[in-house]
């Protein structure tokens, strides 16, 4: 189930949120996720949050509160952070249709402050047989969106827009 939060975090702290994201130490991995060798060479940037990276961004007052919220997920808190990642994408990156681990929710965050409609860059959600578009989340500056095992991936942004499309990631599992 994918379930979307719009103006929630107030632009005070959306400003924070994006000053500690641009200032993480970023690091350039391959797809340890996956298996599939001709993708041996492709590299992703981001960086790693250990549970106080994520609060002291300021973030976590507001995952609590759609936690609470959700239809789907209000079973959850923060108590079950599995693991955070920072990710940086640029236009022209390669991006795969991918899903995560069984038993674990994704809280993915639009971090930065401004985004325009026509830049692209929108998370593309697949039924599970990944031949049909099940949801396209257009990327919102703040927009909070939960999620379980829904095979998904990103459209790349326009080589119009910002250098640099930033998320938070955050896995909470039971």
């Amino acid at each position: 189930m994918i379930e979307v939060f719009d103006n929630i975090v107030p632009f005070a702290d959306r400003n924070n949120i994006y000053s500690m994201v641009i200032n993480s130490n970023f690091n350039i991995t391959g797809w340890s996720d996956r298996d599939d060798l001709e993708l041996a060479n492709q590299h992703a940037l981001h960086s790693r949050w250990s549970i106080e990276d994520f609060k002291r961004c300021k973030l976590s007052p507001y995952i609590d509160q759609v936690l609470k919220q959700s239809k789907n997920y209000s079973n959850y808190t923060l108590q079950d952070f599995s693991h955070c990642s920072v990710n940086a994408v640029k236009p022209n990156d390669l991006h795969f249709i991918h899903s995560h681990l069984k038993g674990t929710i994704s809280v993915l965050y639009y971090v930065n402050l401004d985004w325009q409609l026509n830049w692209g860059g929108e998370t593309i959600f697949y039924k599970q047989d990944m031949k049909e578009i099940q949801y396209t989340s257009p990327y919102v500056p703040g927009r909070i969106i939960m999620f379980d095992e829904e095979p998904h991936t990103l459209k790349p942004q326009s080589i119009n827009a910002p250098a640099w499309r930033f998320t938070v990631a955050l896995f909470l599992k039971k």
